[in-house]
């Protein structure tokens, strides 16, 4: 994965939440973004089919304090500028 950036939310600020129509989640703000780059949508499709699997990556996610914890996940498709 070409993993440009990674954010964690450590809990020292609450989120700030503004603009022309504000919405609060009821499940909360997201506390994990990765910005990662994929040469299209479709290499992303392809390339992620297999980026979470294998006997590895069972090993690292053996370890996660909380695997059932990511309530909501998304993904946005964007533009570099």
């Amino acid at each position: 994965l070409d993993i440009v950036g990674f954010w964690i939310d450590e809990g020292a600020h609450d989120p700030q939440i503004t603009g022309s129509d504000p919405f609060e989640s009821p499940i909360g703000t997201a506390n994990v973004t990765w910005v990662i780059r994929w040469d299209s949508r479709e290499a992303r499709e392809e390339g992620m089919k297999n980026a979470f699997t294998g006997e590895a990556w069972k090993a690292v996610w053996a370890r996660h304090p909380d695997p059932n914890g990511y309530r909501q996940m998304s993904a946005r498709f964007m533009t570099a500028m």
